[in-house]
């Protein structure tokens, strides 16, 4: 873990990726979980799972997981 704060957590993974996003096997890891993508924007994916909404935003080598309200 890189940053911890109020909004979500910001982690080092080497397997992340701005063109990519998030690798195969963690989308369906989220999946499994009960977690259904959303809405896509850029490096932005948008998981909900009843009523807990996260913005998983992949850069190179970093993701970035926020709660959203």
């Amino acid at each position: 873990m890189v940053q911890l704060n109020e909004q979500g957590n910001r982690y080092e993974w080497s397997r992340a990726s701005e063109e990519d996003g998030i690798p195969y096997g963690y989308a369906m890891a989220l999946k499994a979980n009960g977690w259904k993508k959303g809405k896509s924007e850029g490096a932005s994916v948008l998981y909900m799972k009843g009523y807990n909404k996260i913005d998983l935003i992949t850069t190179t080598k970093q993701l970035e997981i926020l709660r959203v309200k």
